[in-house]
């Protein structure tokens, strides 16, 4: 399975979604590996096509993107049946066996910036590896 830049950016929400205290502004293109102007792209798409809101940017004169604000950001209802659904997830695991799934699929998959980025997370709830 490949992802694109999109569900890159939206499983990385997910997974930061799952934390007690979620922070999405840890949701950053260098967490990820990915190009700054595609990753606000990306997020653009995703809160246009409803997997996420509360997304701002805000453009500079040439309407590229010059700063983007994502600690309003969440997942909606759309956005984590996506999530669940396209990787296999079970709605009725805990966030831990969430993340533990996720980030074995990562390792699988080769996605090794979001690999890392689920293992900081699960460290975040205070799980010991």
């Amino acid at each position: 399975m490949k992802l694109d830049t999109k569900q890159q950016v939206l499983l990385a929400l997910y997974i930061e979604y799952q934390k007690d205290l979620p922070d999405m502004a840890r949701v950053t293109c260098t967490a990820l590996n990915m190009d700054y102007e595609v990753f606000c792209v990306a997020l653009s798409k995703l809160q246009t096509e409803g997997y996420i809101d509360g997304f701002k940017a805000v453009a500079a004169e040439n309407e590229r993107f010059y700063e983007i604000i994502l600690s309003g950001v969440r997942l909606t209802r759309d956005g984590i049946e996506y999530v669940e659904n396209n990787f296999g997830i079970q709605k009725e695991l805990t966030a831990e066996d969430k993340l533990r799934y996720v980030i074995k699929k990562c390792g699988v998959f080769g996605l090794s910036a979001l690999k890392t980025f689920g293992v900081e997370a699960l460290k975040a709830l205070g799980e010991i590896i």
